[in-house]
C-alpha cells in the first residue's frame, strides 16, 4: 500500500489527484486550504497549510495523506504534529481554544466517545480536524 503526502506546497500540482478523489478547495485563509469532499453522503473537512502558533509563532505544518486502501483510495487528515506541539509546549491551549471530553455516547449506555469543543463558542465535534478546521475559520486562529 503506497501513501502520498500532499502539502501546501505541492498543493497546485495535487489537484486533478484531489478532483479524482473527490475532494475539492472551498476556501483559502492566508497560508491554509480548506478543502471538502464532494459527491459523497458525509461532508468531510480537510485543511492544508500552514498553521502559526500563536504562543511560539512557530509555523506548523497541516496536510493531507493518500492511501491506497482495499475499498480504493482515501484521504486522511494528518494533524498529530499540531496537536502533539499544542499538547506538549502549550497546555494553555486547551483551556483557551479546543478541549477534549470523554462522555456516554448516550444516556443509557456505558460506551464512550471523545467530542472536541471549542472553547470560545461552544462548537463540538467528534473529529479534532473539524474543531480545528472551525477555529481557524470562525475565530481566525493561526492566521
Amino acid at each position: 500500500m503506497c501513501s502520498l503526502k500532499i502539502t501546501y506546497e505541492n498543493l497546485p500540482s495535487m489537484m486533478e489527484l484531489l478532483r479524482n478523489l473527490n475532494v475539492r478547495p472551498i476556501r483559502t485563509i492566508g497560508s491554509v486550504t480548506i478543502l471538502t469532499t464532494v459527491g459523497t453522503p458525509e461532508r468531510r473537512l480537510y485543511v492544508i497549510g500552514k498553521v502559526k502558533c500563536p504562543y511560539c509563532r512557530e509555523h506548523i505544518d497541516l496536510y493531507v495523506v493518500k492511501h491506497d486502501t482495499v475499498s480504493g483510495p482515501r484521504i486522511v487528515q494528518c494533524d498529530g504534529e499540531f496537536k502533539t506541539h499544542m499538547e506538549t509546549k502549550h497546555p494553555e491551549f486547551s483551556k483557551e481554544w479546543i478541549a477534549c471530553r470523554v462522555e456516554s455516547y448516550s444516556r443509557s449506555s456505558f460506551h464512550k466517545v471523545t467530542r472536541y469543543y471549542c472553547q470560545r463558542c461552544g462548537y463540538r465535534s467528534r473529529r479534532y480536524a473539524d474543531t480545528l478546521i472551525h477555529i481557524i475559520q470562525e475565530h481566525g486562529f493561526g492566521t
